[in-house]
């Protein structure tokens, strides 16, 4: 059996009156020591948002330098701590942008360039993007289901309140100048949506997951299940393959993520 070593993105869910998304980062890497998920240098994230990291993935454990990075984002919401809580901005917080960008030169340093390496995103709540995508999405180029409306409050980032409106574009925009061979940026939040479209203004696909667990809310149809990626070659730019499988083990909305989907 292969080992499995957990990495989390972190949700709105856990910030809350009685829990912090910092209180569950220290807990999970007491109860569960191989655990990658990490905690942000301080200054990083912003209030309720420490769990901005990275994880290298090695094609084999002598290599000098990794095939792969995965990143995750912490896109906070939720409620802070306390009697008196109140909520947390829903965006990923711009502080990101910089640590972002300091922690690719580093790599970049100490690894060669970033064109050397591929790259997959996670960030729990899509960014504000992701609205204007589900506006133009083609059934039948960008299968998957698509039965979670974007357009309500707190869909995406930056929502919740109206004068946040665009604060995510700091992220998005830091995302997409600093990471290379990105294959895809991956969100949940939404558990009627399983589709993948590009935003052709930054030549990015954006993915939705799937919701897996019976926690939260569902629909008529919707079904629990995993999106799974496979890897077939180390080289950066070529495709990743991936789909939805339900846990019945029906699979759908299979695709490839590469320079000609969409």
């Amino acid at each position: 059996m292969r080992s499995r070593f957990p990495s989390l993105p972190h949700k709105n869910h856990d910030n809350q009156a009685n829990i912090s998304h910092a209180e569950e980062i220290l807990r999970e890497q007491k109860v569960a020591p191989l655990s990658y998920t990490r905690m942000a240098p301080t200054g990083v994230g912003g209030v309720g948002g420490p769990g901005n990291y990275w994880v290298p993935v090695y094609k084999q454990k002598t290599d000098a330098s990794p095939a792969l990075i995965l990143w995750f984002f912490d896109s906070r919401g939720g409620f802070s701590l306390g009697a008196n809580s109140t909520s947390v901005s829903d965006w990923v917080d711009t502080s990101v942008a910089e640590w972002l960008g300091s922690e690719t030169r580093a790599m970049n340093a100490a690894w060669g360039p970033a064109e050397k390496r591929g790259a997959l995103a996670f960030v729990h709540i899509p960014p504000s993007i992701a609205t204007d995508l589900q506006s133009n999405l083609d059934s039948e180029s960008e299968p998957g289901l698509n039965a979670d409306s974007l357009a309500g409050e707190g869909s995406v980032q930056a929502t919740t309140i109206a004068s946040d409106s665009d604060k995510d574009n700091v992220f998005w925009d830091a995302v997409n100048e600093n990471i290379k061979n990105l294959h895809a940026v991956f969100s949940g939040h939404d558990h009627g949506d399983e589709w993948c479209a590009r935003d052709k203004q930054k030549d990015v696909i954006f993915c939705f997951g799937k919701h897996s667990g019976y926690g939260g809310y569902t629909g008529d149809g919707w079904g629990y299940g995993v999106r799974n990626l496979v890897f077939k070659s180390s080289e950066p730019t070529d495709g990743v393959e991936t789909w939805i499988r339900l846990e019945d083990g029906e699979t759908r909305a299979r695709i490839t993520l590469n320079k000609q989907y969409n």
